[in-house]
């Protein structure tokens, strides 16, 4: 195992590198990796720093598929191809973080998370350790701009998903097209690439955004354009304007970066720019003035620990936002930013390294078994939170059993009060105001929506939707209530 294959690490020298092709490492690509991720972890933190960051995804697709393009092409001419070998080496690249990752952010959502949160956590994670979490989050969440994905914690390993899927279909396809028909590899890998953007383009046409991101056949003409860069003939050296091919490359990169936003319409064609400036930032930005921004130290060392920080960085925001209640500063957002960082430099020190370099690791048996235990362990901490209702009777038992008053539809207020609800009203099933409904009877049994004191007389009327149930003052009305207690005997505070 001490000869270098692909973009791992295989000597002492070249250890704290990360993307090797031919035995070469390219510094330029790990600069390209900071680009894409920090433009991730700013999208995320507030969309208005990087309005269109979640484009450095794509950036991540080119680069993995022409990596990985790269050393199984190398491995088929020298006549070294070995499946066993190349899932030996994803394993070690990717599995320690990996499950790292889930293992702690499942602790702390035992922690943190009411039983239905941590239900819906363990179902991600038990997709996880499947690998089809990006199935999963396409048949749950839907649109990955929603609102309903910002509260999952492990949203982001949909990527890992769809490279994973990709891991298990690219290397056989090359090694069936080396021995076949060698001389129409390239043509077989672009007809694929250009199959795969017409999958894309048509599922956007046909309002199915949802799968043409998350799914595999939509996105791995990404990964192939990669891949074909990998075959192509290395005649970078001798290309005149690579200049003017690089200043190409980071504007293709770039203006998404800027002009996107979560409303435009992606992926599909809208990928091409991102997709075809990594291209050529990969063949041409290694010189010149692109090759000093891209190699500076900066550069270089966020690239290395560009994966593990990836990784963490959503957790980081989706905990950071529960535990404030979504009341989060400029400090909080700070806070988030270097928690990021620190824990991705840890992950990358102490568990993405020792794992690479340590000897015993290096084995084909112990790599595999090691995924297979970690698989095993996180998926049944994931199914047993499905069969508990989310831990319901073993974490935070009184939160979790607590009675949510129940909805009706019907009058939504005593008449004493007044007011005239509008029609279909959904409203509290119960009250304190009054103990006997003139439709459903005495609800003095029902779960009961108190606010303030229940032992005086109520001071005022509080209209709402669920967020009304975090103001719990009663006394006075919360700031920015807006009151008219014109003709009601009670004041009315409407949210």
């Amino acid at each position: 195992m001490n000869k270098c294959i692909s973009e791992n690490f295989c000597s002492p020298s070249s250890r704290q590198g990360g993307n090797f092709i031919h035995g070469t490492y390219f510094p330029h690509i790990d600069g390209l990796r900071t680009f894409a991720v920090l433009s991730v972890v700013l999208y995320h933190l507030q969309e208005w720093l990087c309005p269109g960051g979640y484009t450095g995804v794509d950036i991540f697709f080119v680069i993995s598929g022409y990596l990985i393009g790269g050393g199984l092409v190398r491995s088929l001419k020298e006549n070294s191809f070995s499946l066993t070998s190349f899932y030996c080496r994803r394993i070690k690249r990717i599995m320690p973080a990996y499950f790292c990752l889930i293992a702690v952010v499942l602790a702390f959502g035992c922690f943190v998370l009411d039983c239905d949160d941590l239900r819906s956590l363990g179902r991600t994670v038990r997709s996880s350790t499947l690998f089809i979490t990006n199935i999963y989050f396409n048949r749950t969440t839907g649109d990955y701009f929603s609102p309903a994905t910002e509260e999952n914690p492990l949203l982001n390993l949909w990527s890992l998903s769809v490279e994973e899927q990709f891991y298990l279909v690219i290397p056989l396809a090359l090694l069936f097209m080396w021995k076949t028909r060698r001389s129409a590899l390239m043509a077989a890998v672009c007809g694929t690439m250009l199959l795969s953007l017409c999958v894309a383009t048509y599922q956007m046409d046909m309002v199915e955004q949802s799968k043409a991101f998350y799914l595999l056949p939509g996105r791995a003409w990404e990964l192939l354009a990669g891949c074909l860069l990998a075959l192509a003939p290395a005649v970078a050296d001798k290309t005149r304007g690579k200049g003017l091919l690089a200043l190409a490359g980071w504007t293709g990169i770039l203006a998404p970066f800027a002009c996107y936003t979560s409303s435009t319409l992606f992926p599909g064609y809208t990928a091409l720019p991102s997709v075809a400036g990594a291209v050529l930032l990969i063949r041409y930005g290694s010189d010149g003035w692109s090759g000093r921004i891209l190699k500076h130290p900066v550069c270089t060392g966020i690239g290395k620990i560009s994966y593990s920080l990836y990784l963490w960085h959503w957790p980081v925001i989706v905990y950071w936002t529960y535990c404030r209640f979504n009341e989060c500063g400029v400090w909080d957002y700070a806070g988030m930013f270097l928690a990021s960082f620190a824990l991705a430099y840890l992950s990358w020190k102490f568990v993405e390294m020792p794992f690479r370099t340590a000897p015993a690791f290096w084995t084909r048996k112990n790599a595999f078994v090691f995924t297979m235990v970690g698989c095993c362990m996180l998926g049944f901490a994931g199914e047993w939170l499905k069969w508990t209702d989310g831990a319901r009777n073993y974490w935070h038992v009184a939160i979790n059993n607590m009675p949510f008053p129940e909805y009706w539809r019907g009058q939504a207020f005593p008449p004493s009060f007044g007011i005239t609800p509008p029609d279909k009203a959904v409203v509290e099933k119960g009250n304190l105001i009054q103990s006997h409904h003139p439709e459903l009877g005495d609800v003095t049994g029902y779960p009961l929506v108190s606010l303030g004191r229940e032992d005086l007389a109520p001071a005022f009327l509080l209209i709402g939707d669920s967020h009304a149930m975090a103001v719990l003052r009663g006394s006075t009305p919360p700031p920015g209530f807006c009151t008219n207690p014109a003709s009601f005997s009670v004041p009315v505070y409407a949210l």
